[in-house]
């Protein structure tokens, strides 16, 4: 027997040895984000395998909590008894990870799957899923949310990275990672080589060729950190993930509009001056064995350019702006203004995370002229700007708990402009995200936790 790796579409792949099954973030039935959908197509029919999780002999690999890396409606449809393995979520004193469970809570809450693994983080844990031996590692701060798991074949040893671009050498989970891979089995590290989140597109203070430059750059910066990754550790092959999640939104065509093209293998290869990445289509299968050759079932196709929308949306609601709205969106500045003050007083976040002016513009639907609310709030000494803008009917659906705060920017549903507009604000959004998802009682467990970093 060898092990075969078949690539789904996003960062869902098929890994077979023997009659076992492991698939990594499963993602084929309900748009993410609002808005993101697969592309192309899941060239496995999802209803296959929902069977296969009826044999026990099926598990699933799922790195974090963002819904373009698990499926709600598709996992529902699964067996209850499915074992599905994540990294542990639980607080890591000696290295002050935070602790972070929505992921899990997910999984039984909504999804009411009956058995999570979670694999503690380090070398001295691991749990036998049939021929396999699968083990956690965790992402630096402060995207310790991001699991990464490994899976150690009898012939082969694999990295599932998903969001990760790569592993810094002396990170924990590079010093874990020094440990476990075997040096005498071929290795194969899968993550993050392409983008769909909103930034920059959605960000007014670029003009059309920066925000262009940006993303080839942002490709780019991927591309070189897997491969660096794989050079530090000597890790074989990559497979780059997120070439193909699909963002048309607000009547925007977001790639075709700007003329972004998800990276192959073989264009990876040319930026990095070597063959490290593999030439990947969806009916590609690998055999990392037999020197990662691969078999196309079906003829050579341009899969950036296949697409077919077939996936389940959430239904958002009309809304025509009223006095409950502004009153709503007033008490939400107001209260994150004291979420803020509170925050700095724990130490969780520090003065420059917040030091600016944040203002929100709603305007009428199909009509941006037509401004219905403007608010500013400074924060700290106000010295850089960050604004929101959006539709009466989008805010709506946030009011209402309908959809998480974080698709105004992750799901193209808002648009942003900052004063600088190169200083990211990461931190900021963050703690805007989490208040906010908490304020308007969103029916959806999305919170993260945050630390700050020095």
């Amino acid at each position: 027997m060898t092990t075969k790796i078949q690539w789904i579409s996003h960062a869902s792949c098929l890994i077979c040895y023997d009659d076992y099954f492991l698939i990594t973030d499963p993602w084929y039935i309900k748009k993410a984000f609002t808005s993101w959908t697969v592309k192309p197509p899941p060239i496995i029919n999802p209803k296959l395998i929902i069977d296969l999780t009826k044999t026990g002999k099926l598990g699933f690999l799922i790195s974090h909590h963002h819904f373009d890396h698990y499926d709600i409606e598709f996992l529902k449809k699964c067996h209850d008894n499915t074992p599905i393995f994540i990294a542990d979520f639980s607080e890591n004193k000696e290295e002050d990870l935070p602790e972070v469970k929505c992921l899990n809570d997910s999984l039984l809450e909504h999804c009411k799957m009956k058995n999570v693994i979670q694999i503690p983080i380090g070398d001295k844990h691991f749990q036998q899923f049939g021929p396999y031996k699968i083990r956690s590692l965790r992402r630096n701060k402060p995207y310790t949310i991001d699991g990464m798991l490994t899976v150690e074949a009898p012939d082969c040893f694999i990295i599932h990275g998903a969001d990760a671009w790569g592993i810094e050498e002396n990170s924990y989970a590079g010093r874990v990672l020094k440990k476990i891979k075997p040096s005498n089995l071929p290795s194969i590290f899968m993550g993050q080589a392409g983008t769909a989140s909103g930034w920059p597109l959605i960000y007014t203070c670029y003009d059309e060729e920066e925000k262009k430059k940006i993303l080839k750059d942002k490709t780019k910066n991927m591309i070189l950190n897997i491969y660096k990754t794989c050079k530090t550790f000597n890790i074989d092959k990559a497979l780059g993930y997120a070439h193909t999640s699909y963002v048309y939104t607000n009547n925007t065509d977001y790639f075709e509009k700007y003329d972004y093209t998800p990276i192959k293998g073989e264009n990876a290869n040319k930026l990095v001056n070597n063959n490290l990445f593999l030439e990947m289509q969806p009916s590609s299968i690998v055999i990392p064995s037999n020197n990662f050759n691969i078999v196309n079932l079906i003829p050579t196709i341009d899969y950036a350019e296949y697409f077919e929308d077939n996936m389940i949306s959430t239904r958002l609601n009309k809304y025509k702006f009223d006095n409950f709205f502004s009153d709503r969106l007033n008490d939400w500045l107001s209260s994150f203004i004291i979420f803020c003050e509170q925050k700095l007083k724990e130490s969780k976040i520090v003065e420059q995370d917040i030091d600016l002016i944040f203002e929100i513009i709603i305007y009428k639907d199909d009509d941006k002229d037509n401004i219905l609310y403007e608010k500013k709030i400074k924060l700290a000494n106000g010295t850089r700007k960050k604004t929101l803008t959006c539709s009466e009917s989008v805010i709506g659906n946030i009011i209402h708990g309908i959809i998480p705060f974080k698709d105004l920017d992750v799901g193209y549903l808002a648009e942003f402009s900052r004063t600088p507009k190169d200083y990211y604000n990461d931190m900021f959004l963050m703690v805007l995200g989490i208040h906010s998802h908490s304020f308007f009682n969103c029916n959806i467990i999305d919170t993260e936790e945050y630390e700050h970093q020095e």
